[in-house]
């Protein structure tokens, strides 16, 4: 499949790509990386945001397609909310998972009183509902983002590559 796409075949960059969106009210966050919890190279959202033009406060609400420390990771700096004004919209199973691993702990702690549960179909904010994905974890969620007659679905880790996942969908991860 690389090969026939004139990509490399001898390495796989994957990556996670949370996504921004500003209404005349609001700024939404898709996602928030992983921040150091991967290691040095990942944890560019802060940079990225900056230089938008965007202050992490500015954030109003974030939604959570699944609690892998790749999406979750970027929602506390330094022992503190790295978003500290925004409701962290996560589908209730999803949650539930999050807070019985033990090793997201310090994160489920500080992020605790920021988040608002919710179910698969609901709509959340003005213009943004939550799509039950049937992903790699028990609530993953997509986000369907309407804006007149436009809509974008942001899926998460549904698709892990811009080639393979769509020319091979069985293909997982």
């Amino acid at each position: 499949v690389l090969t026939a796409n004139s990509l490399p075949t001898d390495q796989l960059e994957l990556s996670v790509q949370p996504m921004l969106v500003k209404t005349e009210d609001k700024v939404l966050l898709f996602d928030t990386g992983a921040a150091a919890l991967f290691g040095p190279t990942l944890g560019t959202l802060p940079a990225s945001l900056a230089s938008a033009g965007v202050d992490p406060a500015s954030v109003t609400d974030i939604f959570i397609s699944h609690g892998h420390g790749d999406h979750v990771g970027g929602l506390v700096a330094n022992g503190a909310l790295a978003f500290p004004n925004a409701t962290i919209h996560i589908q209730a199973a999803e949650w539930a998972s999050l807070k019985s691993q033990t090793n997201m702990a310090e994160l489920v702690s500080v992020i605790t009183p920021k988040v608002v549960e919710f179910q698969p179909g609901a709509h959340l904010v003005a213009g943004v509902k939550a799509v039950h994905i049937r992903g790699h974890t028990p609530g993953h969620s997509g986000y369907l983002i309407t804006s007149g007659d436009q809509s974008l679905l942001y899926i998460g880790d549904t698709m892990h590559h811009y080639v393979i996942s769509v020319q091979q969908p069985d293909w997982t991860i």
